[in-house]
C-alpha cells in the first residue's frame, strides 16, 4: 500500500474521466486489490435457469411506496428463533419500516414466510437494468487522460481490464439515479458501500444520505479497507 499511496501522489488520476465523471473513485478498489491479492473482484453474478424463478422474488413489493431502500445480500441472514434474520440491515428496518429492501442471492433467497423483512424484492431485477444500460447505452466509452491510469497500472505491473468495471460502475449510477427518481428515499442503507460505488454516488449527488452497515471488525487486513 506504500507504493500505491507514492504513485496515487505521482499521478493526478481525478482527471482521467469517462462521460464528465471521474472515474478513479469508480474503480479504485477493484484495481488496488487486483494488485494487492491478485484476483479480479467484482464480478457479475452469473445467472442460471434455475435462477431465473428468482427474479421474481418479492417482485409486487417494488411498486410501493417507501422511505428508505436497503442493498443487501441472503448471507447476510441467521436464524433467530426459526426465521431468518438481516443482521446488518433488518435492525434498522424495525427502527424504519417503510424501508424497501433489494437483496442479492447468495446463492438463494429464502422463504419469504421464514423472513423477518416484510418489503422484499430480489436484486436480479436491477441487475438485469443495469446490464442491459452497460450493454446497449455504455458498449463504447471513451476516456480522457486515460494514459495516467495506464501509466499508474504500468507501474504497479498490473494488467487488470479496468474498462469494464468503469462501464459496470457506471451503468449502477444511472440506475441508481432511475431508483431515486422512482422512490425518492431520505436515506439508503447498504452493506458493503465500496462495491457499490456506482449507486454510492448516485444517491450522494442528489442529496440522499447513504450509511453503510458493516460487520464492526475493521484491521489493516481488511482487504477493502485497508485499500
Amino acid at each position: 500500500m506504500d507504493k500505491v499511496k507514492f504513485l496515487e501522489e505521482k499521478y493526478p488520476l481525478e482527471q482521467v474521466k469517462a462521460l464528465g465523471h471521474k472515474v478513479w473513485p469508480l474503480i479504485r478498489f477493484s484495481v488496488i486489490v487486483n494488485y494487492t491479492i491478485g484476483k479480479v473482484p467484482l464480478s457479475r453474478p452469473s445467472i442460471s435457469f434455475r435462477q431465473v424463478k428468482l427474479f421474481f422474488y418479492g417482485f409486487f413489493n417494488l411498486f410501493r411506496r417507501y422511505h428508505f431502500l436497503a442493498f443487501s445480500d441472503s448471507s447476510e441472514r441467521k436464524v433467530i428463533e426459526g426465521r431468518y434474520f438481516d443482521k446488518s440491515i433488518d435492525p434498522l428496518i424495525l427502527l424504519y419500516p417503510k424501508t424497501l429492501l433489494f437483496e442479492l442471492p447468495l446463492p438463494n433467497h429464502f422463504s419469504r414466510a421464514r423472513t423477518t423483512t416484510r418489503f422484499i424484492a430480489s436484486k436480479y431485477p436491477l441487475y438485469v437494468l443495469a446490464l442491459l444500460y452497460e450493454r446497449f447505452i455504455l458498449r463504447k466509452i471513451e476516456l480522457t487522460n486515460e494514459e495516467l491510469i495506464t501509466g499508474f497500472n504500468a507501474e504497479l505491473g498490473v494488467t487488470y481490464d479496468y474498462k469494464p468495471q468503469i462501464r459496470k460502475a457506471l451503468s449502477h449510477y444511472y440506475l441508481g439515479l432511475f431508483l431515486f427518481r422512482i422512490y425518492k428515499p431520505k436515506a439508503i442503507f447498504i452493506q458493503s458501500a465500496y462495491t457499490n460505488t456506482g449507486l454510492v454516488k448516485a444517491f450522494k449527488e442528489r442529496g440522499a444520505m447513504v450509511i453503510e452497515v458493516q460487520h464492526g471488525m475493521i484491521t489493516s487486513t481488511h482487504e477493502a479497507y485497508n485499500v
